[in-house]
């Protein structure tokens, strides 16, 4: 299964040159908790794959922002167990960024 997951994201990595993949420990010293990622660290280099700090809120929050301007991140987090902060991410924030976004919009336009 590891090797699946390698070898969809080394695809991916070669035939879009805007997606990058991050993590804890997932840059070229460690390639990640099970080294899935090492071979990606030394093929695409530190600018694609690199470590982020231990904070899974983070990891899956900052995908928005680099998907908004352009970029495809895929993240790595490491255990299943620790995916709940990033998922509270994802259900407080990202789910009603549009809703926020297109709100700020109509009141710049209707209430000004």
């Amino acid at each position: 299964m590891v090797d699946a997951a390698l070898f969809a994201v080394r695809e991916l990595m070669e035939k879009h040159p805007e997606a990058i993949l991050y993590g804890q420990d997932v840059g070229k010293r460690l390639g990640g908790v099970f080294r899935e990622a090492a071979t990606l660290g030394e093929m695409f280099g530190d600018h694609r794959v690199f470590n982020t700090a231990i904070q899974e809120a983070y990891v899956v929050g900052s995908t928005v922002g680099m998907s908004a301007v352009g970029l495809k991140p895929i993240v790595e987090v490491q255990f299943a167990d620790y995916i709940y902060p990033g998922f509270n991410q994802l259900v407080t924030e990202v789910s009603k960024s549009c809703y926020l976004k297109f709100t700020a919009v109509w009141q710049s336009q209707y209430c000004s």
